[in-house]
């Protein structure tokens, strides 16, 4: 049955999810919310220590600015390599070959997301899913509560990537194509 489903939706391609993807797509792990916070919490460690060193007249506090920069970068580096060894980690857990199949494909209910392997079959709404960007490989989807999925580009020509993104808008998905 999931087969004759997934014949039935729109825009559907299978591929493989490995380590290679998530390190591929590593940026798009970490959810906007965190990286803002991680800036705005950088901007206003700057911002206390240009206000010090401006009021005391001491420049060691242009070099805390500098610290702050450097600090906030180095843990967006660490967070984010460390949701790929995680993702990785749990992939291998479930899958020992350290890869899995899907297919994705769209109906009038959401994104249907088929595991080749086990048969299991997800949908995601449309009205869960937050963005879309296209990347070299895939188009990525991401969710209101930071979760992001693939559809593989190798099986869509430009044509139908812009009718999957003029699909995707229309049910209110906010889209980023390259």
């Amino acid at each position: 049955m999931n087969d004759v489903v997934q014949e039935m939706g729109l825009f559907s391609t299978t591929g493989v999810i490995d380590d290679g993807f998530y390190r591929k797509n590593s940026r798009y792990m970490i959810p906007f919310e965190y990286k803002k916070f991680l800036l705005l919490l950088t901007l206003g460690l700057m911002a206390i220590c240009v206000m010090l060193a401006v009021s005391t007249g001491e420049p060691v506090f242009y070099t805390g600015m500098v610290i702050c920069v450097i600090t906030g970068a180095a843990r967006y580096l660490v967070d984010r390599h460390g949701m790929v060894k995680k993702a990785v980690a749990r992939l291998k857990e479930t899958y020992p070959d350290g890869a899995v199949t899907l297919t994705t494909s769209f109906h009038e209910d959401g994104m249907h997301i088929l595991n080749e392997h086990t048969g299991g079959q997800s949908c995601i709404a449309y009205d869960r899913l937050a963005w879309a960007r296209e990347t070299e490989d895939h188009v990525l989807l991401g969710t209101k509560a930071g979760q992001f999925n693939a559809v593989f580009k190798n099986g869509l020509d430009q044509q139908m990537l812009e009718e999957l993104a003029q699909y995707l808008r229309n049910r209110g998905v906010k889209v980023q194509l390259l």
